[in-house]
């Protein structure tokens, strides 16, 4: 998918391609609200991902009065929705979407609100922009040892974690070890096999932290994924 350009992943080679359709936003099938926090752009971006049945459905298009501020500030809608030719013969989906300043860091609350004038959906990221981070046995540069359980402390704790990945890696190697830990709230646990003694890099290498969502009203599901690749803690294991 292009990132800077949110296309649903739908296309045909009939014809035009789907047709556009205008709805209202409580018409919308199965919408999706979806903050893109990996893309090449500087600034959010959020995209409304209505659910599309089969390849020869139609592409939807929202009410020109449709509006989204977040915290109270206006975003620029970028697209209504529509039909685009993306290579010989090919038609896709355009989603309807928007793009704003980048939340602030220490914001804990992002409000999210959809409006086309009769209906308003809405929704409530916590802690959107934080950095993210974990700790190690709660240091910040652990010490380890093998055969010992290690917990990986998630932060900030209100992310939802899925099927994260663990690798470490000794100083000046190419070779990982892989592991493969449960998930509990805002912890990662495993058990620390033989390894020898030295510096090593700990990374979560697969896996994502889903932003948590407080409250999401009129939309089928509110998400701002964010996948947990590279990012590192430096252990030492005697």
């Amino acid at each position: 998918m292009n990132k800077l350009l949110p296309l649903l992943t739908l296309a045909t080679t009939v014809g035009c391609g789907p047709s556009v359709i205008d709805v209202s936003l409580k018409e919308l099938p199965s919408p999706v609200l979806r903050v893109e926090l990996e893309t090449e752009l500087g600034d959010e971006m959020v995209v409304i991902d209505p659910e599309q049945e089969d390849i020869n459905g139609s592409c939807h298009r929202v009410p020109d009065d449709t509006r989204l501020t977040v915290n109270g500030t206006q975003f620029k809608r970028e697209s209504r929705g529509d039909n685009v030719r993306v290579t010989q013969g090919y038609h896709t989906c355009i989603m309807p979407w928007f793009t704003g300043p980048r939340r602030p860091v220490d914001e804990t609350r992002s409000e999210f609100i959809v409006s086309d004038g009769e209906t308003q959906m809405r929704a409530v990221f916590q802690s959107l922009r934080a950095v993210r981070r974990f700790q190690v046995n709660g240091q910040e540069q652990a010490t380890l040892r093998g055969g010992q359980d290690v917990d990986l402390e998630w932060f900030p704790a209100t992310d939802r974690l899925e099927t994260p990945t663990v690798t470490l890696r000794a100083e000046g190697s190419t070779n990982d070890n892989y592991y493969f830990p449960q998930v509990e709230g805002a912890h990662m646990r495993f058990t620390l096999g033989a390894l020898p003694p030295g510096r090593y890099v700990l990374s979560l290498t697969e896996g994502t932290a889903h932003v948590g969502v407080e409250s999401c009203e009129g939309f089928t599901a509110c998400e701002a994924p964010l996948f947990l690749n590279g990012i590192s803690a430096s252990v030492v294991i005697e």
